[in-house]
């Protein structure tokens, strides 16, 4: 192999390890093609011993070239945020940025993971929208990498039947997810082991509370779990079918006994234990209208992750 054809490899590989390993700063990426592409060049230069060769030379070079600009495109990709790629994939566009700002939470805790192969639930796929089913689903199908796995759960069969071939590699499975024997079903249709889970579905107290009974065992040790639109606990029209307890308020006991009962020096007890915290839940992130349930990472053992 000739210095052009090492250097033309080394150009490559840089990238393909770029794009697996993800860039912090893609200028200093760009400074290493231009190093990279100036070395091969003069090589071609100096090696050449005929116009024949020259001319091989210059077509090796362009399909490098055009390997160079997929991979920093790829590399580009990476690099967008939750809210880039919800802004790009419209229209329709989700009400996860237009009525709401979901974002916030999908940035701070995925954005930063988005290069590793996820698997995902979404409770919802919205198919009472106005705008029609399937628009956050096209965000995590453009979001995830190409070999994480995509989960939909939807009550309405019918639409899902409809709209399967829009689907594209995203899964679905059915059913009322108040209750719990399609819960089961749906852990064993899709198999559990979830990176994370997202609860947009019916919106009510009772549904959101038994979902999380059911789903929270099935998360991943440092997943999460999303919980969307809870400003429709307090509803009454939207609640007059529910006497569960409102999510807000079971969460804000679950926050106190984080807060008030693992610690050596806590003297006092938390305001109430009528909502026990879940086992292994690590922390608790609320931001307008929805909140975030961290679950314990498999290696710590010490307080609520015991």
């Amino acid at each position: 192999m000739g210095k052009t054809d090492m250097l033309m490899v080394a150009l490559v590989g840089f990238f393909a390890l770029g794009c697996a390993l993800g860039f912090a700063n893609a200028v200093e990426a760009r400074v290493k093609i231009a190093e990279l592409e100036s070395k091969l060049e003069a090589s071609t230069s100096s090696e050449a011993k005929s116009a024949a060769e020259a001319r091989v030379k210059i077509v090796e070079l362009a399909e490098a070239r055009v390997k160079i600009a997929e991979l920093e495109s790829k590399l580009a990709r990476q690099s967008e945020t939750w809210l880039q790629v919800a802004q790009l994939v419209g229209p329709p566009t989700s009400d996860k940025i237009s009525d709401h700002v979901y974002n916030r939470m999908y940035d701070r805790f995925l954005s930063p993971m988005r290069h590793k192969d996820l698997k995902m639930l979404e409770i919802g796929l919205g198919c009472d929208m106005d705008y029609g089913p399937g628009a956050s689903a096209k965000i995590w199908d453009a979001f995830l990498s190409q070999n994480s796995e995509l989960w939909e759960a939807e009550v309405d069969a019918q639409c899902v039947a409809r709209y399967k071939d829009k689907l594209g590699r995203i899964k679905a499975v059915t059913g009322d997810q108040n209750d719990p024997v399609v819960l089961d079903r749906w852990l064993s249709e899709t198999g559990g082991n979830f990176d994370f889970i997202i609860d947009d579905g019916g919106h009510r107290n009772d549904q959101i509370l038994n979902s999380f009974a059911k789903l929270w065992p099935s998360l991943k040790p440092g997943g999460y779990y999303f919980i969307e639109d809870m400003q429709m606990g307090r509803h009454s029209g939207a609640q007059s079918a529910s006497k569960s307890p409102v999510v807000a308020d079971v969460i804000y006991q679950w926050i106190d006994q984080l807060l008030m009962e693992p610690g050596m020096h806590t003297h006092v007890q938390p305001l109430s234990r009528q909502h026990k915290i879940p086992a292994k839940v690590d922390f608790v992130y609320c931001q307008d209208e929805a909140c975030v349930i961290g679950k314990c990472p498999a290696d710590d053992t010490k307080f609520h992750c015991k």
